[in-house]
């Protein structure tokens, strides 16, 4: 049995996302068929990247591949939505519902309402409805512009940081795939296409679907909330500060970190970070705010 030993610290940040796809590739391309997680030295673990390493663990598992979880010294035989929720409490020191990792399918939409409605409002957060305006649009991206119509959703209070972390998370098509089929546009890369949706005239919409500002409407709300957010799409990994445009232009994007991922990651991984803070008097919606389109 092949044990793989996970780093002291996995964050929201390109080596971490960089060391799951790593682990994902060399599981895959190695043919392992056993194989044990070795959480002993990990002492933290934000709990957002759950949407993505969920997607890995059930596609290993489909694949034949037997998962043992190591946890402080006790060894886990167990189903991997099983390790998902293992390591959820393990490391989330929050566990309201709307961080635990939950799956996206396109005849989900009570459990959607359900996230919306009632356990966002858990949270407390200043800036609900600008929070939910972002995670629906999002949601709603999935069921629009991928080929499964399902993705993954999971989120983490960083306590030190005061900050709220949501990943969502689609695994079948890239941010560069999706424009060549919409707009039969061909980018060299995968950044260079993912800096194209960013852009506000730019949508892959179809005359059908509601709204049409793309990305732009993620990088305006999360930068109204304060915060920043992270795209990986492809072999691109792009890291946006809290105003990535400048003030004359809406299409002009200065502040970027950007890397390349050695491993190819066929879908999206898009990271909201916001300041965690509580604000007692939120108003609590009874619906959900109609989503408009995001790539």
């Amino acid at each position: 049995m092949y044990i793989y030993y996970f780093p002291r610290i996995i964050r929201s940040n390109f080596i971490s996302i960089q060391f799951i796809q790593n682990f994902y590739s060399f599981v895959k391309k190695n043919h392992i068929k056993n194989i044990v997680l070795n959480f002993e030295s990990t002492v933290q673990f934000e709990t957002n990247l759950l949407a993505l390493f969920s997607y890995i663990l059930e596609d290993l598992e489909k694949s034949g591949v037997a998962i043992v979880l190591k946890l402080k010294k006790i060894s886990y035989y167990i189903h991997y939505e099983q390790i998902i929720e293992t390591i959820f409490f393990s490391y989330s020191e929050y566990t309201m519902e709307a961080l635990q990792y939950r799956k996206i399918r396109s005849n989900t939409q009570h459990e959607i309402e359900e996230l919306f409605i009632k356990h966002l409002n858990q949270l407390e957060i200043r800036g609900y409805q600008k929070l939910q305006t972002i995670l629906s649009e999002l949601i709603a991206n999935l069921k629009m512009h991928t080929r499964l119509k399902e993705g993954a959703i999971a989120g983490y209070i960083n306590k030190p940081q005061q900050m709220l972390i949501f990943s969502i998370v689609n695994f079948d098509i890239t941010i560069r795939e999706n424009i060549k089929e919409k707009n039969r546009y061909i980018f060299n890369n995968d950044f260079d296409a993912l800096m194209w949706a960013l852009k506000k005239t730019h949508t892959t919409r179809e005359e059908e679907e509601f709204g049409g500002l793309g990305l732009y409407w993620l990088t305006k709300y999360t930068s109204e909330l304060n915060g920043d957010f992270i795209i990986t799409s492809g072999n691109s990994y792009a890291e946006f500060s809290v105003t990535p445009y400048n003030n004359i232009s809406n299409n002009k994007i200065l502040d970027y970190r950007k890397y390349n991922l050695e491993e190819y990651f066929n879908g999206n991984i898009i990271t909201i970070r916001i300041p965690y803070i509580i604000d007692k008097n939120i108003q609590r919606p009874n619906k959900i705010n109609k989503p408009v389109h995001l790539w």
